[in-house]
């Protein structure tokens, strides 16, 4: 019998199960993704070139966790918001706690470990899918993925299932603690918050002194080392707890008082949103942090990306060069965009290299300017090379040297008039330098091109000849802080704003009877809906601004690693934004359907 209500509740609210359910795959699938690489330690040494990326991703993990802890708590919250009323119904027909209690168990596991199981297989797609994507994205080749790791599907499992048993037990003695009028009336009750204002200031200033202790300890990281990052995450948390309660409130109630707030049902969500100030203060300042560490690893990763590029560019003027190039490099060279690609003859002997003043003359070779500013991040300018200056012991000189064969390094330059240049015997040969508009773009064309290369740092052991073997070993040296900051920055934003989004929609069973009040009043369905998306939007107003906030200060930690942290960021952060709007327009489209549209029978049948 317990069995049958159990499953006739499921089939009765399959459509807030399903948001339920596939919220808890998500969560499931992103916390897989991240521990299977996290426990993948041969795979993070062989292919991240960062000596602490073992303990970024356990701590990653632990951080990742909590997260977890606390989204299946608001999930469990919505499970239970639904519930309420038919467990009450239940004991009043004479259903004994014990029943009611296995009713619980049953629907919690049936939903947390299903959705478990399915988030696994989820999971291991999602890794392979984010991983290669990235990998092709920062051209990082990838050694030792596998996307079935044992250790995490244990972690995973055990994890959900100690949350599930933790779920039910919590759950179980609400029911058989709680009196039964309150279980019955449990979607009416409301949250009143403290309105005293000297403590709302005194919260506030202690809220901003906790947020300069904390990022004043970010600028310092060079004297503070690792023990500034958990004096930053434990001040700016507490700070951002105190100022969000405090400010929050005193917004709303300033906003109250305004003509303002008398136009359409503006005091009506004013008065929704002061209804769950306690709740919403604490969820609003950890997806505050979140929404910081997400989008400012992804500014670092996305930064990275487009500066490796633009730095490798400054150490050549030339993206490659080739000694005797052929049919099969020509046909290459042909379908690359360049911007640059000149031709020398040269002719040799034991000690000499001479070339052509005339050539020189008509296509002089090329170096890179050297900005004045250490900081100004832009495409290189580029200078032409006097002839004169390839003869001697002078840097023109010596660059040149590096572009030319093993065979002709050493030798001396001279420079002959085309006649005289003519006339000489020796060995011909000739010099072909190109320059690729975007390192990125022509990536594999230059990767085809290797092998004809006149020299490669990496094979003949000599100095960096041209921008992509800069390129190369940029990519090697930072491309796994690309990986580590997009890779933290997609699973951080998956599951901030899916928190957010069951916090939200866990309020759904008590604000159906304030919507259907008001649709009993006379109010539309449209000003309803409007309503919704209002104040939903400040929900996740609050904490994406203050999340940009934080990113904009978090940056200056980074001046030391980046040419410019701050270098069109505001990309990433549009980037950002927009998918998390996304997750705003569902969280709205959800909570309308729940809330209004369920009740828009209702409304009818009581003559609205």
């Amino acid at each position: 019998m317990i069995r049958k209500l159990a499953f006739a509740g499921l089939h009765r609210r399959w459509a807030d199960y399903l948001v339920l359910f596939s919220g808890l795959s998500i969560g499931a699938a992103i916390f897989y993704m991240f521990a299977a690489l996290a426990t993948n330690e041969k795979f993070l040494k062989a292919n991240i070139n960062v000596g602490s990326v073992t303990q970024v991703f356990v701590f990653g993990l632990i951080l990742l966790t909590l997260i977890t802890i606390v989204y299946v708590g608001y999930a469990q919250s919505f499970l239970l918001g639904m519930r309420y009323k038919d467990y009450g119904v239940f004991l009043t027909f004479g259903a004994k706690p014990r029943k009611i209690s296995q009713m619980i168990m049953l629907e919690t596991f049936a939903v947390q470990l299903g959705s478990t199981v399915i988030g696994l297989f989820l999971g291991m797609g999602l890794t392979k899918i984010a991983s290669q994507w990235l990998a092709i994205q920062i051209h990082l080749p990838l050694t030792g993925l596998n996307v079935f790791q044992l250790p995490a599907v244990i972690i995973t499992i055990s994890l959900f299932v100690l949350l599930a048993i933790c779920s039910t037990v919590v759950s179980q003695i609400i029911v058989r603690t709680k009196p039964l009028q309150s279980i019955l009336k449990a979607n009416q009750l409301t949250n009143h918050s403290d309105q005293n204002f000297k403590l709302k200031i005194f919260e506030s200033i202690t809220g901003l002194v906790l947020l300069i202790i904390g990022f004043t300890a970010l600028f310092k990281i060079e004297v503070l080392q690792l023990a500034a990052i958990p004096v930053a995450l434990v001040t700016i948390s507490g700070g951002t707890y105190l100022v969000v309660h405090s400010v929050f409130s005193v917004i709303i109630n300033w906003l109250k008082k305004r003509n303002f707030s008398y136009r359409g049902l503006r005091l009506f969500t004013l008065g929704q949103l002061q209804f769950r100030i306690e709740n919403y203060t604490r969820v609003l300042s950890m997806v505050t942090i979140l929404f910081a560490l997400a989008l400012g690893a992804i500014v670092v990763g996305i930064g990275y990306h487009r500066q490796i590029p633009i730095m490798s560019s400054y150490s050549s003027a030339y993206s490659m060069n080739i000694t005797n190039p052929t049919k099969a490099t020509d046909k290459i060279i042909a379908k690359m965009d360049l911007v640059k690609n000149v031709s020398y003859a040269q002719i040799s002997d034991q000690k000499h290299i001479y070339l052509n003043q005339d050539q020189l003359r008509k296509q002089p070779l090329e170096a890179v300017v050297v900005p004045k500013a250490e900081h100004q991040l832009s495409q290189p300018h580029y200078k032409k090379i006097a002839a004169h200056k390839l003869v001697g012991r002078t840097v023109e000189n010596r660059n040149l040297m590096l572009m030319e064969s093993p065979a002709l390094r050493g030798k001396q330059i001279v420079i002959l008039p085309t006649k005289q240049f003519n006339q000489l015997a020796g060995t011909k040969s000739t010099l072909q330098l190109i320059r690729v508009r975007n390192l990125n773009q022509s990536f594999s064309k230059l990767k085809q091109l290797e092998r004809y290369s006149s020299s490669t740092a990496a094979k003949q052991g000599y100095e960096i000849t041209n921008s992509y073997e800069m390129f190369v070993i940029s990519n090697t040296l930072f491309g796994g802080l690309e990986f580590i900051g997009l890779f933290l920055g997609i699973a951080f934003l998956t599951m901030l704003a899916s928190c957010l989004m069951f916090k939200v929609l866990s309020g759904t069973q008590i604000d159906r009877n304030r919507y259907q009040m008001m649709m009993k009043i006379g109010v539309s369905i449209k000003q309803l809906k409007r309503a919704v998306a209002y104040e939903i939007g400040v929900l996740f107003v609050i904490p994406g601004a203050a999340g940009i906030l934080y990113v904009g200060l978090g940056l200056q930690v980074f001046k030391k690693l980046m040419v410019n942290p701050y270098d069109q960021w505001w990309w990433a952060v549009l980037g950002f934004s927009i998918c998390y709007g996304i997750y705003y327009l569902l969280t709205v489209k959800l909570y309308q359907r729940l809330v209004i549209q369920t009740n828009q029978t209702g409304g009818d049948k009581h003559g609205v």
